[in-house]
């Protein structure tokens, strides 16, 4: 028995191809947000130098070491919250592509069953 290849058959398997590749896209730039959230890549820090240049020559070294620690926690902060909010990306990327698929998936299952029963029935007369 041979397969009806059509434009609704060829769209349903597009989307299907179209959206499985948003989900391993996805899949895999979580994993990687999730890496760099719990062991982020080598960042350059704010060095003492050049907090005491953007301090000035005035300002005393606990002054100037105090605001380092808090430049350094700050960019540590706001790395954790960058690779955070792209991990949320990634699982709405998924989440959106992987009903999509399963819906366009289960048509084709649906229409691969239609077409094998009337394949069936035929054989039988």
């Amino acid at each position: 028995m041979r397969k009806e290849l059509n434009a609704w058959t060829i769209y349903h398997y597009l989307v299907c191809f179209v959206t499985l590749m948003m989900i391993i896209a996805g899949a895999v730039q979580g994993v990687n947000n999730l890496v760099d959230y719990f062991w982020p890549p080598r960042i350059s820090w704010p060095t003492l130098e050049s907090v005491e240049r953007h301090l000035g020559p005035e300002a005393d070294e606990e002054t100037i070491r105090q605001h380092l620690e808090q430049e350094r926690s700050e960019a540590q902060q706001n790395h954790q919250n960058r690779s955070l909010r792209n991990f949320l990306r990634s699982v709405i990327w998924v989440g959106i592509a992987l009903p999509v698929y399963l819906y366009h998936w289960r048509r084709i299952s649906r229409q691969n069953q239609v077409v094998s029963h009337a394949g069936a029935a035929e054989e039988e007369t």
